[in-house]
């Protein structure tokens, strides 16, 4: 399907002036201008922030009571338990929670990782259960529990203070009856920045518990869950993610630095992508196929032995993913070609169901198909009469807000605009499917299904330099919401045939007639029968410095081209 290129209206005039104040190119100037900052002061603030910059973790609500209640606890020596999540996210969270706890001075802190497979997301009753048998009086939930209000009231029948750290956006601003509630997307929550993965949030408890003090040797863990959660780039994610990637390239802790070895990173700066691409599947694969035990033993350890032991069975279940992923990748695409289930004629949403799905692997087929067919994907794994089920989005449409007008079909659901996961009984699948593409008929344009790539600005190949790369380079981290700069150069020709290279990936020379550079279009490579040499193409990329055996080239990272 042919994307729509989305060139961002340039403003000469602001360009200039800005150009001229902070001495950065027009077309930087025009990159920082596309990101929302039109100012000197913010743009100053986004090019040099730093941890003195953060919040003052007192303006979440509930944060002093949260304070005083843990800080009692410890003191009493009582039992607590920190519940989190199973993926990067909510492991991360639970590792540094308990670091940070047992700095503090706590009994040795328990915890608790539901089992994705026997047990689902988010509390559970049989599990709170446990932990009143193990005497536990406080419970501090990490990266979940906004939705839990059944499970919290039974805890505090049990006699278990309950504090919810979560990021997730609450239903229809229904809350637990916790003593705490640190989210802040609360309605009733005033905190500047709203977009704190749970990993976040663990760590501005932290700084309201140690006084602000800043205790850097989190940070790595913080920023290792902010990516892989796919928190947005920006404020204060971005202040902890650009701090704190330093810090994971020279971690001092054994599970880390086992974790960057086995995926092939050792000795070099580890980048977002990296995170995204190599240490958070790996850290994710785990929790995916069951139990994250081992992810979180890997976090935890202090012993390179056991480090090392770890991140090989991490590598190992990650391999056993990506076979079981491949596999039900080629069946969802299957079911959808084959067009007895899905017509796209009526379907905006794509909403598939199968006995033989792992229930793990959901949340990233879901992300393949939507990218692939350009559709809000939710995809469902069944088991006697139960299905479960990982929803991705769309630019447009809110996943999370849809999936709340067909709640009368679910079970139980969470999730956010992007993101969603739900259980439904077998018996409403199909009326799950009708309601959810009759809410996506009505705010969903077919404009809105096609492929788009948003473009900060045309650019001659001259214009590319070490100099304007550097500047580039101070953008960074990319992520969502400050994406890696995009541009298009038009009147360019290919200098060789197109050829496959690694797994799956284009190489290729691009030239005008005066300038060459090498291109690689990634995971392309059923494009390796094109042969433009001698026709004019328009080249959509972004330029990146290659550093190959210690010698750095400017390289094109293709991300579309067409004839001219």
């Amino acid at each position: 399907m042919q994307k729509i290129w989305r060139i961002k209206e340039p403003d000469l005039e602001l360009q200039k002036k800005l150009a001229s104040e902070l001495k950065i190119s027009p077309i930087i100037s025009q990159v920082l201008i596309n990101r929302g900052l039109r100012s000197p002061e913010e743009i100053h603030r986004f090019l040099n922030s730093s941890l003195a910059d953060l919040h003052n973790p007192f303006l979440l609500k509930d944060i002093k009571i949260a304070v005083r209640r843990i800080k009692s606890a410890i003191s009493r020596q009582e039992k607590i338990m920190v519940y989190g999540d199973y993926d990067v996210d909510g492991i991360t969270s639970v590792a540094v929670m308990l670091k940070a706890l047992t700095k503090l001075g706590a009994a040795q802190p328990l915890y608790h990782i539901p089992n994705k497979l026997k047990e689902g997301y988010g509390l559970n009753k049989p599990a709170i259960k446990a932990a009143h048998q193990k005497n536990v009086s406080l419970l501090i939930t990490v990266d979940c529990g906004i939705t839990s209000i059944e499970e919290i009231k039974y805890a505090a029948g049990l006699g278990i203070d309950t504090i919810v750290t979560d990021h997730h956006q609450p239903i229809d601003n229904l809350m637990p009856k916790a003593i705490a509630i640190i989210n802040p997307k609360k309605k009733d929550c005033s905190y500047p920045y709203k977009h704190l993965a749970g990993v976040g949030l663990v760590f501005k408890l932290i700084q309201a518990l140690t006084e602000q003090k800043q205790d850097l040797s989190y940070l790595g863990l913080i920023t290792l869950g902010t990516i892989a959660d796919v928190a947005p780039l920006t404020g204060e994610n971005r202040i902890i993610v650009k701090n704190g990637l330093s810090r994971l390239t020279n971690s001092t802790l054994p599970g880390i630095r086992a974790l960057i070895g086995i995926s092939g990173l050792a000795g070099r700066e580890i980048t977002a992508r990296d995170v995204g691409y190599a240490l958070g599947p790996r850290l994710n694969a785990a929790g995916r196929l069951g139990s994250a035990e081992s992810s979180l033993k890997l976090l935890l350890t202090l012993r390179d032995e056991e480090a090392r032991a770890q991140a090989k069975i991490l590598n190992q279940k990650n391999n056993q993913r990506q076979k079981i992923g491949n596999r039900m990748f080629k069946e969802t695409i299957a079911k959808i070609e084959e067009g007895k289930e899905i017509n796209f004629k009526f379907h905006k949403v794509i909403i598939l169901w199968d006995e033989n799905w792992h229930s793990g692997i959901n949340g990233i087929i879901a992300s393949r198909i939507a990218e692939r067919y350009r559709r809000p994907t939710i995809i469902i794994s069944l088991k006697d009469g139960l299905g479960r089920g990982s929803g991705r989005s769309i630019k447009n449409f809110h996943l999370f807000n849809a999936v709340k007008k067909c709640g009368q079909f679910l079970e139980n659901f969470g999730g956010h605009k992007q993101a969603i996961g739900l259980t439904i009984t077998d018996r409403n699948l199909s009326d799950f499917r009708q309601m959810a593409n009759l809410v996506a008929s009505e705010q969903l344009s077919g404009e809105d299904l096609i492929p788009e790539i948003d473009i900060d600005s045309e650019l001659s190949l001259k214009e590319i330099s070490g100099a304007f790369l550097d500047e580039i380079e101070h953008l960074r981290p990319f992520g969502l919401d400050n994406p890696q700069p995009v541009f298009l150069s038009r009147k360019l020709t290919l200098k060789t045939k197109p050829e496959i290279v690694g797994r799956n990936h284009l190489k290729m020379w691009i030239t005008d007639g005066e300038v060459t550079h090498p291109a690689i279009w990634y995971g392309k490579a059923e494009f390796s029968s094109l042969d433009w040499r001698e026709k004019a193409i328009s080249l959509v990329y972004s330029p990146v410095l290659n550093n190959w055996q210690g010698k750095e080239t400017i390289q094109l990272e293709v991300k579309d081209m067409r004839p001219a």
